[in-house]
């Protein structure tokens, strides 16, 4: 049992819980990924999600990507994605 002053992450109270997902970093920009990168996906208002990159059109400003749940393809834009937690 925790006591009120202990942090559920042990001594390092920015340590992520197991099943959180670690910080990210922004891809910047379209030459930075290619098809086979693993990278969480987040639209704005929506939960992350694990993808892998099928498709890059950076003359569409799109990426199309696997969502690794659901199997199902999706296009986005790179405003959406992030670096895969390690």
């Amino acid at each position: 049992m925790l006591h009120l002053d202990e942090q559920p992450g042990g001594d390092d109270p920015w340590r992520p819980l197991p099943g959180q997902i670690t910080p990210r970093e922004r891809i910047p920009d379209m030459t930075s990924i290619k098809p086979g990168d693993r990278v969480t996906a987040q639209p704005p208002g929506h939960f992350a999600y694990q993808a892998q990159v099928e498709e890059v059109a950076p003359q569409f400003g799109v990426v199309w990507i696997r969502d690794l749940n659901l199997g199902v393809r999706k296009m986005v834009g790179l405003d959406e994605l992030w670096s895969a937690p390690a």
